[in-house]
């Protein structure tokens, strides 16, 4: 069978039988499994000595707080997508919810597991191909510097390299941060309608609220600025720039 996609898949999952069960899954839809571990200190080993492109991390290889820890380290330090599988109560966890690229649901279902990873290795190739174009950006223009976006008094964000400033520091943003940033300076002054919100961050078209609140209550405290996102009721959001 051909490879359904061009990723290289490692499993962090410490029970073995669901390690075998989710292998067969995966290598039957014709994912290029390169192996799999039971512990957070061989993932990353693994990851510096193989490459992986996609990662699937069980929430039961640890307390959940280790957990999040891991998903954020290979997320920073190799820039891995990370699929969660998790019961429901890990997918209420707003942590969870900020690094995660995807959530299948126990018990494991075929399909669910199929299109998660599936989802994730095209909406991170996505995400690549759209910062090599923002880089493209930004180096064209006879070298000249691409103006930043004034969002409160002393935050500034530079849409092309996805770059949060605030009194001179650099403020990191998840990647969903970014996105709704991103879409929101697109649309300076504009109300972004929910649906749109949905879509081009979580790649739905009718998401959770919450996790949207939860996002945008983060972003306006990274911001130091309540207003500087608008909930316009029953609408959407709108970006209030300073001055306007």
């Amino acid at each position: 069978m051909m490879r359904a996609l061009d990723e290289r898949l490692l499993i962090v999952e410490p029970d073995s039988r669901q390690v075998a069960r989710l292998q067969k899954i995966l290598l039957d839809n014709g994912f290029y499994v390169i192996g799999s571990c039971a512990d957070g200190e061989e993932a990353l080993q693994i990851c510096e000595q193989l490459s992986p492109t996609l990662i699937l991390l069980s929430d039961a290889l640890a307390e959940p707080l280790v957990v999040v820890e891991l998903a954020g380290q290979l997320l920073r330090q190799f820039n891995l997508p990370v699929v969660f599988l998790s019961d429901t109560e890990a997918r209420g966890s707003a942590a969870m919810e900020a690094l995660a690229a995807g959530f299948v649901s126990r018990p494991v279902r075929e399909q669910d597991l199929v299109r998660s990873l599936r989802l994730a290795a095209r909406l991170h190739r996505r995400e690549q191909q759209l910062q090599a174009e923002n880089l493209a950006l930004r180096s064209s223009g006879n070298g000249r510097q691409q103006p930043s976006i004034q969002l409160s008094q002393d935050a500034s964000y530079h849409l092309y390299s996805g770059t949060l400033l605030r009194a001179g520091r650099t403020i990191r943003l998840t990647p969903k941060e970014q996105k709704f940033l991103d879409l929101l300076c697109r649309h300076q002054g504009a109300v972004v309608a929910f649906e749109q919100i949905f879509v081009e961050v979580w790649d739905c078209e009718a998401g959770n609220f919450q996790s949207l609140r939860i996002l945008v209550h983060r972003l306006r405290r990274k911001l130091g600025a309540q207003d500087a996102i608008e909930n316009i009721f029953e609408m959407g959001y709108r970006l209030n720039l300073m001055g306007s």
